[in-house]
């Protein structure tokens, strides 16, 4: 068997690294030209030429014309809704609230309250619901979750 010619490896590693920079490098060196290439129109340069279109404008004070109204129709909620809003936030603030017979919590994710019932759950179920009416009548059953 013939022993690799390390001198070929040598010489064709050098041509590919060499190669692997002009690559790499030479076209981020250069920046391509355009020819005829039109300068931006808009483009303000500074000029030592005073302006007498500064003269001409007369001093203006601004003014700022105050709104009569947000846009928003003010309206009155209906005493229904205002007391339902008014038993949940009560109810929210008393919450972890402990009967000994249910635990109410509140799940801020649902918008909903969590009631744990003890066991007999199903005699517990009907005490709460009897809790439920006489302290805070304008909630719903839909408003609780049961565990």
């Amino acid at each position: 068997m013939q022993a690799p010619n390390t001198k070929i490896y040598l010489v064709v590693s050098v041509i590919l690294v060499i190669l692997f920079f002009l690559v790499t490098f030479y076209p981020l060196s250069k920046k391509p030209q355009i020819p005829n290439q039109k300068t931006d129109d808009n483009l303000v340069l500074p000029t030592s030429i005073e302006s007498k279109e500064a003269d001409n404008i007369p001093n203006r004070i601004p003014t700022v014309k105050v709104a009569d109204s947000t846009g928003v129709y003010e309206e009155a909620l209906p005493q229904y809704t205002l007391n339902l809003s008014n038993q949940k936030q009560d109810l929210r603030r008393r919450v972890p609230f402990d009967t000994g017979l249910f635990q109410i919590d509140f799940d801020y994710e649902d918008d909903k309250f969590v009631v744990t019932l003890s066991e007999p759950k199903q005699e517990n179920r009907s005490q709460f619901d009897q809790w439920l009416k006489s302290n805070y009548p304008n909630l719903s059953v839909n408003q609780f979750n049961f565990r």
